[in-house]
C-alpha cells in the first residue's frame, strides 16, 4: 500500500485540479480524485509493474473514464425522470402505467436490468453480481437500453405528428 501513499502524495493535487478543470465543481472534483485513488488501491499489483510514466497516466484517465461514467449515468437518469416521471409515478397511475410501458418495450434482458437499476434502486456492481456479469457490461446494457428507448420515443413522437397532419 504505500505505493498508494506516494502516488496520493505526488498526484492527488494535480488530479483535483484536473478533475476541478474538467467538473467546474469543486465537490465532483474532490470525489473523483477520491474515487481514482480507491480505484488505485484495488489496482496495486498492476500499479507496481508499470513505470512512472505510466502509472501518472492511468491515474489521469481513470479520473477522466469515472467522470465519464458519471456523466452517462446521471444522463440516463434525466432521461428516465423527463420521459417515465418517476418521481411521481409512486402517486400517479397515469405515470406509473407510462413507466411500466415504456419498460415493456424493452427487450427481456435489457428490461430485467433497467427494472434492478431503477425500481429497485440497484447499483450497476450489485446488479452485475447478480446477473454474474461485469459491471461494465450493466453499464453498456444501461446505455443501449436508453438509445433503443430514444428510438421508440422519436418514432412514436413522429407517428403523432403525422396523426395531427
Amino acid at each position: 500500500m504505500e505505493i498508494i501513499e506516494e502516488l496520493y502524495d505526488r498526484y492527488y493535487e494535480q488530479l483535483r485540479r484536473f478533475a476541478l478543470r474538467i467538473t467546474r465543481d469543486a465537490n465532483q472534483a474532490e470525489e473523483l480524485a477520491q474515487e481514482t485513488f480507491a480505484r488505485a488501491a484495488s489496482n496495486v499489483e498492476l500499479l507496481n509493474i508499470l513505470s512512472e510514466y505510466k502509472r501518472r497516466s492511468w491515474l489521469f484517465s481513470v479520473l477522466k473514464n469515472y467522470n465519464t461514467d458519471l456523466a452517462r449515468g446521471k444522463k440516463f437518469e434525466e432521461i428516465f425522470d423527463e420521459n417515465l416521471e418517476l418521481e411521481s409515478a409512486c402517486g400517479d397511475p397515469d405515470a406509473k402505467l407510462d413507466a411500466m410501458e415504456m419498460l415493456s418495450k424493452l427487450p427481456p434482458g435489457l428490461r430485467d436490468i433497467v427494472f434492478k437499476r431503477y425500481w429497485l434502486d440497484m447499483t450497476s456492481a450489485e446488479i452485475a453480481g447478480t446477473l454474474t456479469i461485469p459491471d461494465s457490461t450493466v453499464r453498456y446494457h444501461l446505455r443501449t437500453a436508453i438509445n433503443f428507448l430514444r428510438r421508440k420515443n422519436k418514432i412514436n413522437v413522429e407517428d403523432n405528428l403525422y396523426d395531427e397532419a
